[in-house]
C-alpha cells in the first residue's frame, strides 16, 4: 500500500517495488526535470565498522573515507529523493519519495550477542 502524506502542497510517498509502476517513473522523471534542485539519502541496515571512531576532529576526507568502508559491510534498505522547486513566492514545492529496496517479507534480522 502506498502511503502519500501532504502538507501545504509538499507530498512525501513511500514505495514499495508493486507501486513502482511506470506512471510513477513519469511522475518521477517529470518531478526531477522540473526541479531547482534535487537530494538523495541512503539508509543502511547499519553504519559502523569495528575498530573506526568517527570524530569531530576529523577532516572531511577522514570521515569520507570511514563512512565509505561502513557502508561497504551494510545493505541500503531505504533510497530517498527529494525534488525541490523554487516557487515565484520564494517557498518551495517539495515531493519526496522513499523506495524500499530490501522486501521486508525476505528480511530476517539475526542478532549474535
Amino acid at each position: 500500500t502506498t502511503t502519500t502524506t501532504t502538507t501545504a502542497a509538499n507530498t512525501t510517498m513511500d514505495v514499495t517495488l508493486s507501486e513502482f509502476t511506470q506512471e510513477l517513473v513519469e511522475t518521477l522523471r517529470v518531478s526531477v526535470k522540473r526541479a531547482s534542485f534535487c537530494a538523495f539519502d541512503l539508509e543502511f541496515t547499519g553504519l559502523s565498522v569495528p575498530g573506526q571512531r568517527i570524530s569531530y576532529l576529523d577532516t572531511i576526507e577522514e570521515r569520507y573515507m570511514k563512512m565509505r568502508a561502513a557502508v561497504t559491510d551494510f545493505v541500503p534498505v531505504q533510497f530517498g529523493l527529494s525534488t525541490f522547486r523554487l516557487e515565484s513566492d520564494g517557498s518551495y514545492l517539495v515531493h519526496t519519495y522513499n523506495f524500499y529496496t530490501l522486501p521486508q517479507e525476505n528480511y530476517n534480522i539475526t542478532v549474535n550477542i
